[in-house]
């Protein structure tokens, strides 16, 4: 299932006696992702912030909420009981990864890149989609803890906009081929518009990767003095 197939299948557990909201939800939802989609690939520094609160929140919402929907089905009043149960877990989930620093990048990376990432190439087969997937967001995840701030500007480009146009190939029908292309193209303008909003502080991210480089290196180079 892709991403925005995802949310598409949450708003279709509404139940039937409250279905003027859930029109409203699936009319309002292509245009909410897009939206945020959109920001993620040229305001990526300020909206992963935003993904992760999403992230941990839909970890303490979404995970609870499904296991109950497959177990018991509940509609009426206790559909919204236990909605509003799983809505606390997952305001307690997002505040306490504000804790986690590095778990939190890694995580948040991890998730956005994989779910870009495996619906970008999904026609290859799902299985295939998977383990791409996972493994390019594997590497992305553990540079992202190194390289902060520039794997942060990179991946969120092309995250938003290989999750916008996988949107809108899956709502509209549009031609697989040319929505691939397009992705590619808004994540370069993405990432160039980043990286000129975000320079000054690039560079000082490269000065504090290289500095950290140098003093690595001097500790081995002692080290190896000493034995």
């Amino acid at each position: 299932m892709e991403f925005y197939e995802f949310f598409e299948k949450i708003v279709s557990f509404i139940p039937e006696n409250f279905k003027n909201i859930r029109e409203i939800c699936e009319a309002v939802l292509p245009w909410l992702f897009g939206f945020f989609t959109l920001a993620t690939s040229f305001v990526g520094h300020f909206m992963h912030k935003i993904w992760n609160i999403f992230f941990f929140f839909g970890i303490g919402f979404f995970v609870p909420l499904l296991i109950i929907f497959a177990v018991l089905k509940p509609t009426g009043a206790a559909f919204w009981t236990v909605v509003l149960i799983c809505v606390a877990i997952g305001v307690l989930c997002a505040v306490y990864s504000h804790h986690l620093h590095k778990t939190k990048l890694f995580i948040t990376t991890l998730l956005m890149v994989y779910i870009a990432v495996s619906g970008y190439i999904i026609a290859l087969g799902k299985g295939v989609a998977i383990l791409i997937g996972l493994a390019v967001a594997i590497v992305a995840a553990i540079l992202s803890i190194k390289y902060k701030y520039i794997a942060v500007i990179v991946t969120t480009a092309f995250s938003g906009s290989m999750m916008f146009w996988n949107m809108i190939e899956s709502k509209f029908n549009a031609p697989h081929t040319l929505t691939n292309i397009l992705a590619i193209v808004m994540g370069a303008l993405g990432l160039a518009l980043q990286i000129y909003v975000e320079r000054k502080e690039l560079k000082e991210s490269y000065n504090e990767i290289k500095e950290t480089s140098k003093k690595v290196k001097k500790k081995i180079k002692k080290e190896n003095e000493s034995n």
